[in-house]
């Protein structure tokens, strides 16, 4: 069973995709895919899918590596 840690809420996710700078037209297809609350693992998978890592998400929103 997924620890309630390991999911995010769907609106949550969306909103820092589009902080990032992901086109709308991915996120709409992602918010189709994507169940709530969103477990971590399947939105990683998915948004790998749409050419979306995580180290480019950190990137894009001004972490550091």
């Amino acid at each position: 069973m997924t620890e309630k840690r390991d999911q995010l809420d769907k609106k949550d996710v969306l909103a820092m995709l589009r902080r990032a700078g992901v086109g709308e037209e991915t996120i709409r297809a992602l918010d189709a895919e994507l169940d709530d609350p969103v477990d971590r693992e399947r939105a990683a998978s998915l948004a790998g899918r749409y050419g979306i890592t995580l180290d480019q998400l950190i990137d894009r929103m001004g972490g550091s590596p």
